[in-house]
């Protein structure tokens, strides 16, 4: 890809300023709540963003009429989930200037395939992701046993259920203090185990709940009960309580996954956009 850097880019750029969030977060959601299914993580973790403090990075990209929004976490993956696929020179260019030191990139496969070679990156892994949404359940599909919220007394199990549920995607999670997401997510209520006959056997979270729509996440069933069930059971359950009190819910799946796919298809879930998860060769 050649570009032409020596002409200024005619936009406008809106970063996150940690000591103002309210100026950001107004201008962003004007975008995001025009499809807050699609917009679900970059908006819960815009505000996260405004909750904890962190070496994060968040910036508005505005040019001919059209919004493209860039988020960085601790991670070094930068997220660009709106505006346009086709990015003109004057984007990239204020895209890299802004987030230089890129360890990856999760977005949609052009945006990706026009970023990582201005970056001089070269990819070393990739992960497909489809997007799914649920306005109902079907009513045919039929679940087994009780979802209950993970309490306090269940802190060890949860820790350790993280720490494999990281390691389970290709340890993107690696890095993180899982004592301390237990602890986030039982005081917020927002992780729920599954138990049949007395026995815990799978857990699912929502920790991200914005616009109406609820996002399910954490999806994780040990070995030794994996292949029966438990966690389509676990997944619908979820997904009925919180449409209770949400317009929809959505959650993330790899392509690489396609059992788990089945099963949340099999559910309701319909495909609403893929999105993909790259890493990119560090410098030695």
């Amino acid at each position: 890809m050649s570009l032409d850097f020596s002409k200024p880019p005619e936009m406008k750029i809106f970063p996150y300023d940690a000591n103002d969030p309210a100026a950001f977060l107004d201008r962003a959601e004007e975008s995001w709540s025009t499809d807050p299914v699609f917009n679900n993580l970059q908006w819960a973790l815009s505000l996260r963003f405004c909750q904890e403090a962190g070496p994060y990075a968040a910036a508005i990209f505005e040019e001919a009429g059209n919004r493209w929004i860039g988020l960085q976490t601790v991670a070094k993956r930068p997220m660009i989930l709106n505006g346009p696929d086709e990015l003109s020179e004057g984007v990239v260019r204020a895209i890299l200037d802004y987030f230089p030191a890129s360890a990856g990139l999760t977005a949609s496969k052009s945006i990706v395939a026009q970023l990582a070679p201005a970056w001089g990156k070269q990819i070393v892994d990739t992960v497909p992701m489809y997007l799914y949404e649920l306005s109902a359940l079907d009513p045919t599909v039929k679940f087994e046993g009780q979802l209950r919220q993970v309490g306090q007394n269940d802190r060890e199990r949860l820790v350790q259920w993280i720490e494999k549920f990281a390691i389970a995607i290709n340890e993107r999670l690696i890095g993180r203090n899982y004592r301390e997401e237990a602890d986030k997510m039982i005081a917020g209520g927002q992780i729920w185990f599954l138990e049949i006959n007395g026995q815990v056997v799978s857990m699912a979270g929502s920790t991200r709940s914005v616009g109406g729509v609820a996002c399910v996440n954490y999806v994780y069933t040990p070995e030794e009960s994996r292949g029966r069930g438990f966690a389509s059971s676990n997944v619908g359950l979820l997904s009925e309580y919180l449409l209770r009190s949400h317009q929809k819910t959505c959650l993330y799946a790899e392509e690489g996954y396609p059992a788990s796919n089945r099963v949340y298809q099999k559910l309701g879930y319909e495909i609403v956009s893929r999105v993909v998860e790259v890493d990119f060769k560090q410098d030695s």
